[in-house]
C-alpha cells in the first residue's frame, strides 16, 4: 500500500535479528532469490548468540522421549519460552508463571562470550553490519538497515509487560549500538511514533497495528 510501484514481501522472522537476518538472506540469495532492494528493521533484538532457544529446544527433546509427558504440557512448555503473552491471556489459561520470567527473556548481555573470548555487543553488531554489505555488495542488490523506535525511549509504554529492570536494559542497549549504526549508514527511524500519543505496543515490545504503520509509512517514505 506505501510502495504502489513496488512488488514487496515480506520475509520477517520473530525474535531475529542482524546476524539470523543475514544467513536467512544469504540462504535465499542462493537458492535465486534476485530482489532489487532488501529492507531490514533492527534494534531491539540485537544480541550475541543466534543460541537462544537451544537449552529451551534440548528440554523439550528430552520431555518428549518420555512416556508420562502429556500433550497439553510439551505444547505449553514448547510456546511459552517463545512468545509474549499478556497476563490476561495467562489468566484465562490458568497458567502459574510470572512476568517476570516472560520479562527476563528480553534481557541482552552487552558483553559476548564465545570460546573463552569476551567482545562487546557492539563488536558483534558491527561484524553483523559490515557482512550484511559484503552479501549485498557481493549479489549487487542494495540494502538499507532502518533501526525502529525502542519501547519508552522513543515510544509511550504503559503497560505492565515492561518491568522497569527491562526499561532500564532498553536504555542501555540502545545507546551501547546507536554509534554502531551511525558508523555503517543505517537510517535511524526512531521518531516514527513522536507524534502517536498513546500506548504503541500489543506486550513489551510488539508494535500496536497502528504503530506499525507509521513505522512502515517512514520506511516506504525513504525507499520512494
Amino acid at each position: 500500500m506505501q510502495l504502489p510501484d513496488h512488488k514487496v514481501v515480506n520475509l520477517g522472522r520473530g525474535y531475529y535479528y542482524s546476524e539470523q537476518e543475514n544467513l536467512w538472506l544469504l540462504k535465499l540469495l542462493k537458492h535465486g532469490y534476485q530482489p532489487d532492494t532488501v529492507i531490514f528493521l533492527d534494534g531491539i533484538n540485537e544480541r550475541c548468540s543466534i543460541e537462544t532457544y537451544q537449552q529451551q529446544m534440548k528440554t523439550l527433546f528430552a520431555k518428549a522421549q518420555k512416556s508420562n509427558i502429556g500433550l497439553i504440557d510439551y505444547f505449553l512448555n514448547l510456546i511459552l519460552p517463545t512468545l509474549q503473552l499478556s497476563s490476561k491471556i495467562l489468566d484465562k489459561l490458568n497458567i502459574d508463571l510470572s512476568l517476570n520470567q516472560l520479562q527476563n527473556q528480553n534481557l541482552h548481555s552487552l558483553k559476548c562470550s564465545f570460546l573463552q573470548r569476551t567482545v562487546s555487543l557492539a563488536d558483534v553488531l558491527r561484524e553483523n553490519l559490515r557482512t550484511r554489505q559484503s552479501i549485498c555488495k557481493q549479489y549487487k542488490i542494495k540494502c538499507v538497515t532502518f533501526v525502529q523506535p525502542f519501547p519508552e525511549i522513543h515510544a509511550i509504554h504503559e503497560d505492565n509487560m515492561l518491568s522497569q529492570e527491562n526499561r532500564t536494559t532498553i536504555k542501555k542497549v540502545f545507546e551501547h549500538i546507536t554509534p554502531v549504526f551511525k558508523q555503517e549508514k543505517a537510517i535511524f527511524i526512531t521518531d516514527s511514533l513522536a507524534e502517536y500519543k498513546t500506548h504503541s505496543f500489543v506486550d513489551a515490545i510488539h508494535y500496536a497495528s497502528e504503530a506499525n504503520k507509521r513505522i512502515a509509512q517512514r520506511i516506504a517514505d525513504h525507499i520512494n
